[in-house]
């Protein structure tokens, strides 16, 4: 009999070729159990939309509890217009208002002292501070034309001439004879008063000055806006409004003044009024 032939020796592939079908099929079956996991995973757009307004929410009084308000007012102004209807909005609403409110207070604020431009020079051993505000309503963002009258009112403090109050036209005169005129001015919604002026034409500029410059300053202070009857030359009377609300008497003579503008853009150009400061 022939001797049996032996039985051949596995080759190495051979080893690992009967599992791989397995594994496969594993495979296979495993994944549309993660896709279903993803899927139930992933948010709804409600849900979504929730999350947004929570972290909103949470953004808008952060900053309104940092002092960030106007940030505040714009983190939850978004909430309210996108999420309106959410438990997040119904959370802002309940200061919003009030934030609101504040923010616009600070803005009228600052654009009121905004009005208002500080100067000082050394001169005489000293120090020439003026306060100067435009005439409500006129553009000076390109400075004065050649056309405009360039209305403004100053206050100033001079190491000589001591304190005054004036107005100054760029382009034009005042109707005041020489030796004083009056003029009406009235503060806010009070009534009209007569107060006395007189006139300087020795600077390069018109000056009308307020002869009781201290009780100007003093109604000033408490008041939003001034309005004058100033005597313009061949011009009917009409009045003259200046916001004066964000004037700050403490930049006005502190350390705070901007350097000195050039003499006919400032107040520190008008000579002295005749007999006195």
């Amino acid at each position: 009999m022939a001797p049996r032939a032996a039985a051949p020796f596995p080759s190495p592939a051979s080893r690992f070729r009967a599992p791989w079908p397995r594994i496969g099929l594993a495979l296979l079956l495993a994944l549309p159990l993660a896709a279903c996991e993803r899927e139930a995973a992933a948010p709804t757009p409600q849900q979504q939309a929730q999350g947004e307004a929570e972290e909103g929410a949470r953004l808008y009084a952060q900053l309104r509890d940092l002092g960030r308000l106007e940030q505040a007012e714009l983190a939850g102004r978004n909430v309210l217009e996108k999420y309106p209807d959410s438990a997040a909005a119904a959370e802002v609403r309940k200061s919003y208002d009030a934030l609101r409110a504040e923010v616009e207070a600070q803005r009228e604020s600052r654009r009121l002292a905004e009005l208002w431009v500080y100067h000082a020079m050394p001169e005489n051993g000293g120090m020439v501070r003026t306060a100067t505000i435009h005439r409500s309503g006129d553009d000076t963002s390109t400075g004065v034309s050649e056309d405009a009258e360039g209305l403004r009112l100053v206050l100033r403090q001079h190491p000589e001439w001591g304190q005054s109050v004036y107005l100054l036209v760029s382009n034009g005169d005042f109707d005041c004879a020489e030796d004083g005129c009056s003029m009406q001015i009235r503060f806010d919604e009070g009534e009209p008063s007569e107060w006395k002026a007189t006139v300087s034409r020795e600077g390069p500029l018109p000056a009308l000055f307020v002869e009781d410059d201290e009780a100007f300053i003093a109604q000033l202070e408490q008041a939003g806006w001034v309005e004058s009857q100033a005597p313009l030359a061949e011009q009917a009377a009409r009045p003259l409004r200046f916001e004066v609300g964000g004037f700050d008497r403490a930049h006005w003579l502190g350390e705070e003044a901007a350097p000195a503008a050039p003499a006919d853009a400032g107040g520190e150009s008008a000579a002295p009024p005749s007999g006195g400061g």
